[in-house]
């Protein structure tokens, strides 16, 4: 069952998940966002509240800086494709839809001007 590896809360799955996207092999990284893209697009919405309702998770899916790699970045791309093909995804909430469809509007590589900036004078 999606949500729990074991009776114990600190080790759901989606905690499992999301760990092992800290990890630096790209290859494990790409299969997890695989995973929870195919979680996002399932009917009835189980889902979507499996995903979006971990703490953190909607952060980090929206979190630009989390990927560096264009492969990694297309990947944790398709998971907010999925959660929008999903049939109930009105479940999520109208201000959370609009968050989620301006970042398909932007496209996986978008990078803000005011952060294009600071890396700019950092560098």
């Amino acid at each position: 069952r999606l949500g729990e590896v074991n009776t114990r809360a600190a080790n759901s799955t989606m905690a499992f998940l999301i760990g092992h996207l800290k990890a630096p092999i790209q290859p494990l990284r790409d299969a997890v966002y695989d995973i929870m893209g195919a979680v996002a697009v399932q009917r009835t919405g189980w889902g979507l509240r499996a995903l979006f309702g971990h703490g953190g998770f909607l952060e980090m899916l929206l979190n630009r800086r989390t990927e560096t790699t264009k492969e990694g970045r297309e990947w944790k791309y398709t998971v907010v494709e999925s959660a929008m093909r999903c049939p109930d995804r009105a479940i999520l909430g109208q201000e959370l839809l609009d968050k989620l469809t301006t970042h398909l509007k932007q496209g996986p590589f978008y990078v803000d001007a005011g952060t294009q900036a600071e890396v700019d004078t950092v560098t």
